[in-house]
Formats: C-alpha cells, structure tokens, sequence
C-alpha cells in the first residue's frame, strides 16, 4: 500500500434493492402457519414495528469493517427515514467490488461497533 489511495468504485448507500443475496420464498414455511407463541395467530398478520429513533449515545458516525478474507464489508449508517421522520441506522453489505450484497432490516438498538463471526 502506498500513500496515494484509488478509489475503485463509488457507493451510493441510500440506492433501492435489498442486493444480490436476496432471500428467495420457496413456498413453505409461511408466517400464518409458524408458531407464534403466546401473541398467538393474530400475530401472524400484525404490521411489523419498524425500528425507533437511535439511542442517545449513537453520534451519527459511519463505519466500516472488513471480513477477514476481504471478500465482503459491511457499512453501518445513519439515514431519517422517509416515513417516521426518524434517524435510523441501517446496515448493508457489499461485496470486494463494491457491488450490493445485502441490505438488513432495520433493527431495534442497532448501534456501531460492528463484527464479523
């Protein structure tokens, strides 16, 4: 590595589609018929929460972190989101070229300080 950094590629975070890694329906396993526990069936067809404001101590900064092997990276963000009008931090994963690899659902309490396992 030398002092002069190329860019290899230029991201834009906020670009629609959950990436190439898109999960795929095969049919089973549909939410109205998993077990939902105590919350019961109607739980089943219940509007998914979507995640609060950030936590207070969350200063808004943007992070990346590498997979050892180098093949992916994930970068952790800070985007308001359209529809409550609150900042949320979001997550995706690219893979070494910079192309999307997936996106994750906003998350309850998803804070910085990323890891690979």
């Amino acid at each position: 590595m030398t002092s002069l950094l190329e860019p290899l590629n230029s991201l834009d975070l906020t670009q629609p589609g959950f990436g190439i890694a898109k999960p795929v329906s095969v049919g089973w396993g549909k939410k109205e018929t998993q077990f939902h526990g105590s919350a019961g069936k109607q739980a089943a067809f219940a509007e998914p929460e979507s995640a609060t404001d950030l936590n207070p101590w969350d200063d808004e900064r943007l992070e990346i972190v590498w997979r050892d092997d180098g093949n992916y990276f994930a970068i952790s963000y800070v985007k308001i989101d359209e529809k409550t009008s609150k900042k949320q931090r979001h997550l995706r994963t690219f893979d070494e070229s910079g192309s999307l690899h997936a996106t994750a659902e906003p998350t309850e309490g998803l804070d910085l300080g990323m890891d690979w396992q």
